[in-house]
């Protein structure tokens, strides 16, 4: 039997830290495990920086989170250089769908790089690579995450949620654009 009092302690004390020197799929797991979705998407965009050797573009300007350098080494995609991503990653949910937040299709950068995490299966992951404009109405459900339709109506910096279920034909529309 699982001793939910000792877990809950494990949890308190080693709240949002994860350790060094993991495989991605073991880091996946335990940002899962250890974090709140507050905290683990910094430390996964952090950790896919060090990795691929992105640079870090400052949120405050708008452009993205990934800068691709001389240095990147992206085997997936052939980027060029000063090429700006936006990183979102999501862990498959108990409904079965990945989300994904505050998509921003007003700031200035080229790609969306969407990160899913299934920790159904080990925390298997998937890369998917689409260019930004087509991150659209036209291909997808988007949902404003803030207020309603009438009140966004004058709103020109609406952030938006995509929702997509495994094995769904959203997932097979992001599949179909996919660059990797």
């Amino acid at each position: 039997m699982v001793n939910y009092k000792i877990l809950a302690e494990q949890r308190a004390k080693n709240k949002n830290q994860v350790e060094d020197g993991l495989t991605f799929d073991n880091f996946l797991a335990a940002c899962y495990v250890k974090c709140t979705p507050q905290s683990y998407g910094p430390k996964i965009e952090k950790r896919i920086i060090q990795d691929f050797k992105f640079d870090k573009i400052p949120s405050r300007k708008g452009e993205g989170d990934l800068l691709v350098t001389t240095s990147t080494d992206f085997s997936n995609y052939n980027f060029k250089e000063n090429e700006t991503i936006e990183l979102k990653s999501s862990y498959l949910s108990s409904d079965g769908s990945w989300n994904f937040i505050q998509l921003r299709p007003y700031e200035k950068f080229d790609y969306y790089l969407f990160l899913l995490i299934d920790p159904l299966n080990g925390c298997d992951y998937e890369y998917i690579l689409l260019n930004k404009e087509d991150v659209n109405d036209s291909n997808f459900k988007l949902n404003s995450i803030h207020g309603t339709k009438e009140s966004n109506k004058e709103n020109k910096n609406i952030e938006y949620k995509l929702n997509v279920p495994k094995g769904s034909d959203v997932y097979e529309k992001l599949i179909s654009l996919n660059l990797i």
